[in-house]
């Protein structure tokens, strides 16, 4: 004779609140039991997975700047010497910092490539060992050349996958961040990333403030009339400020508000959002198996659930609230 609580659909029609919350209490120790799996498998992951620590740099646009930036001389500028440039210099720095041109200097100055990739270097021999990834594979099995060494645009994907700089519209405060094993590590890329997008910045613009003066003053030589002869010289007074700048040792593109910093904490894994998303996961498994098995049983009340063996159960039970009454009477 069929249930006549199950609908055609085999579940249950209706559902009363209280024999769900009746069926939760009497299911809890399968709430428990969720809890503690998943509360091993977070401690497992927090001692087995070896821990990254996060460095965190804040960069701002260089404000002694502002003057040769300044909207009116650029779009004058741009007009005279036929060019058009709608992106300052910080935000150019900022994409420095995800380009080959950084990636190529810090190769250059402190031979980065050994370091991200050191378990493919062999200290002993001098020499790169053999890659053994899938795409390797691949271009070697179709004849494709392959060399052992990995190359700056390597360590250009490396740097996009790993350095995180804070979305912003590029003329404020920015947060670029970088996690790694070795905390010293961390702290010192995002040094050199910065130096090296220094001096990239420089080296640019010394070269376009060059050639706008010499484009300025021979223009200049062939100019009579003296309202033009005065934007030329204002502009030309202008070039010569920048390249002064671009030749100094200040800060030309950026200046660092907060130098490159690491917490003691590691970043991952964080121990206490693990655990207490272990509590969290394991409370709400164990509700939704409990709610599963009042829709599904054939029976029309709420049941105990006994997940262990009541034998081994029990002798747990004991274990603990001796260990209770032993820490109460302490």
């Amino acid at each position: 004779m069929a249930d006549s609580n199950r609908g055609a659909d085999g579940l249950r029609p209706e559902i009363n609140f209280k024999d769900v919350l009746k069926q939760i209490w009497l299911g809890r120790s399968l709430i428990g039991f969720s809890i503690v799996v998943l509360l091993i498998i977070a401690c497992a992951d927090i001692l087995l997975v070896r821990p990254t620590y996060q460095a965190t740099m804040m960069v701002a646009p260089v404000k002694a700047l502002d003057q040769i930036n300044s909207p009116e001389p650029i779009l004058n500028a741009s007009k005279l010497l036929g060019t058009v440039d709608d992106v300052t210099r910080f935000q150019i720095y900022l994409k420095r910092y995800t380009s080959v041109d950084i990636a190529v200097a810090l190769e250059r100055d402190h031979h980065l490539l050994r370091r991200v990739y050191a378990h493919r270097w062999d200290a002993k021999d001098q020499r790169w060992l053999p890659s053994h990834s899938v795409g390797t594979f691949l271009r070697r099995l179709f004849g494709v050349p392959t060399s052992d060494a990995p190359t700056v645009f390597d360590l250009r994907d490396f740097l996009t996958r790993n350095v995180e700089v804070s979305p912003g519209t590029g003329e404020e405060l920015q947060t670029i961040t970088f996690a790694d094993e070795d905390p010293a590590f961390a702290r010192d890329l995002l040094t050199w990333m910065h130096q090296e997008g220094e001096n990239l910045a420089k080296l640019q613009g010394s070269g376009e403030a060059k050639r706008n003066i010499a484009y300025l003053e021979s223009t200049l030589a062939t100019v009579n009339e003296t309202e033009q002869r005065r934007v030329l010289i204002d502009l030309l007074a202008k070039q010569e400020n920048q390249l002064m700048l671009s030749q100094g040792g200040g800060d030309y593109a950026a200046q660092v508000i907060e130098a490159p910093s690491v917490p003691v904490l590691p970043f991952s894994p964080n121990p206490p959002l693990l655990l207490g998303l272990a509590i969290i996961g394991g409370l709400a498994l164990g509700i939704f198996g409990n709610v599963l098995i009042l829709l599904f049983d054939k029976g029309a009340k709420p049941k105990k659930i006994v997940v262990l063996p009541p034998r081994f159960s029990g002798a747990v039970g004991a274990n603990v609230k001796g260990v209770l009454r032993s820490f109460s009477r302490a």
